[in-house]
């Protein structure tokens, strides 16, 4: 069997991580590549034909799946502990700070126990880490596991690559009673969890608090309607140029439609059914592309586009603006970054367009099990990722980086305890996220190429409205269309 040795609680990092600088997470939090989708790698979709058909499925509740060990799965998994010594590589793509935390957890891992071994290796961004992954299929070493974005999940599905998380959660009898049940459903399509949770992000207001209290503003506003208000205070007062930046992020947007409880894409939001089209041309997307508008012509936002080199983060910090919006995942180089401006960041919850129905959405990031792994290595991996997702390792990953811990039992350890009374800013994305309700809408869309909905379809379509000043009806349209057309691209592609 696997021996432990004891394992060091988790301690808060600070200085260890300090580089002076913003350093913002690969993460979701834009969402929107600057170069191709790795969904397109050589237009080379994975060969498995789809077996669901289209349809503009209501929101319904989405359940966590509950482990069934006398299932067909269950023998695609041994959870029994490696009679011999195993290795496997962890494609990853977390860089900086975050790789710095990832390392040290999998050298914590790695001297816990004397059979399994597991060796980080960087691949650059998720577009990158995807884009090499999808090569080695063609021919290549491929990793025992791999760190993919949510928005990867129709297409590693689709690859038939993976060994469905399910089967180990089924061999094993495992239950996700302490996770926070919205980690887990995000990864789950058609009653079977793919990947396992792990670097789990929302986006969050991010605020120049000194900026906001001089200009008036006396509580973080959490509506569209309320960003305007302190914006006009902030532009009124001369506080900042700006009240707020914004970027081209498609990520935001699917968040306020997972705020309002609405469905962004058909089929269950891709969750019951394969989704075919967008379901954004609509009332609340025209409220949103027309709020869009209409702040950066008033004067009130910046638009600093994609945000790939932290242009609305640096804007905040140097006083350009008093907001904007951003990923939880970067709270820490963030908060290390704004210091050395000494600028003190407040954050507040992702503004809805109106009242919050629905949930924030789970984005960030999941590790799948290469099904080219042998029996040991698959009990190996298993239980790293069960270790890897234990309270004191969640504890460690949150405090270190700003991502979400996803088990409920993490927050009542010291460590955590203490970090959410000297530096409150950290709870705020795991309120937002568990007070959220559980639906379909709110679990994410799951689409096929996905990246390319959004840098291709998405983010086109916002910068025509905020630089070419196209009307916020033709914009919607138009990111429909093209991303309808992606999408029945990829599934002709399949094969159906």
């Amino acid at each position: 069997m696997i021996r432990h040795f004891p394992r060091p609680r988790f301690v808060r990092l600070t200085a260890v991580l300090a580089v002076g600088a913003l350093t913002v997470a690969a993460c979701s939090s834009n969402g929107d590549p600057s170069s191709d989708s790795s969904s397109d790698s050589g237009s080379t979709a994975p060969a498995t034909s789809p077996t669901n058909t289209p349809a503009n499925t209501p929101t319904t509740l989405t359940e966590v799946p509950v482990a069934n060990p006398t299932s067909d799965l269950a023998a695609l998994c041994p959870t029994t502990a490696p009679t011999e010594a195993v290795t496997l590589d962890l494609w990853h793509a977390m860089p900086v700070e975050l790789g710095e935390a990832l390392t040290a957890l999998t050298a914590s891992y790695n001297s816990s126990q004397d059979l399994v071994t597991i060796n980080p290796v960087f691949q650059g961004s998720y577009d990158d880490t995807l884009d090499k992954y999808l090569t080695a299929l063609r021919g290549g070493t491929r990793p025992g596991l791999i760190q993919l974005e949510e928005t990867a999940t129709q297409l590693a599905i689709d690859a038939d690559s993976f060994v469905p998380m399910q089967a180990c959660v089924d061999s094993a009898d495992y239950s996700f009673e302490d996770y926070i049940e919205r980690t887990v459903t995000a990864f789950t399509v058609s009653d079977t969890l793919w990947p396992m949770p792990f670097n789990i992000s929302n986006p969050i207001l991010y605020a120049n608090a000194g900026m906001l209290a001089a200009a008036g503003v006396t509580a973080l506003p959490t509506t569209l309607e309320e960003i305007r208000t302190a914006a006009q205070k902030v532009v009124e007062t001369g506080t900042a140029p700006a009240g707020i930046t914004l970027i081209s992020s498609a990520w935001n947007i699917e968040q306020m439609f997972g705020l309002a409880d609405e469905p962004f894409a058909d089929g269950g939001n891709g969750r019951v059914e394969r989704a075919s089209e967008l379901l954004i041309e609509n009332a609340l997307g025209l409220e949103i592309f027309t709020w869009m508008q209409d702040m950066v012509n008033d004067g009130l936002a910046t638009f600093v586009g994609s945000g790939d080199n932290n242009e609305h983060l640096i804007a905040l910090a140097v006083g350009q603006a008093a907001m904007t919006v951003s990923t939880t995942a970067a709270l820490r180089s963030v908060k290390i970054g704004a210091a050395t401006f000494g600028v003190e960041v407040t954050v507040g919850p992702m503004p809805s367009a109106g009242p919050r129905a629905g949930g924030a959405l789970v984005g960030g990031g999941a590790l799948w099990l290469d099904n080219s792994t042998s029996d040991a290595e698959r009990a190996g991996a298993w239980d790293f990722l069960t270790w890897l997702t234990a309270p004191e390792q969640m504890a460690f990953w949150h405090a270190s980086t700003g991502y979400i811990p996803i088990r409920r039992s993490a927050i009542d350890l010291p460590e955590i305890a203490e970090l959410w009374v000297t530096e409150p800013e950290f709870k705020v994305a795991y309120d937002q996220l568990v007070e959220g309700r559980e639906t379909n809408a709110t679990s994410g869309p799951v689409v096929g190429n996905h990246s390319q909905v959004r840098s291709r379809a998405l983010v086109p379509a916002i910068e025509k409205l905020l630089i070419e000043g196209l009307d916020p009806a033709s914009a919607l349209a138009e990111a429909t269309t093209e991303a309808n057309r992606i999408i029945a691209d990829y599934t002709r592609r399949l094969g159906n």
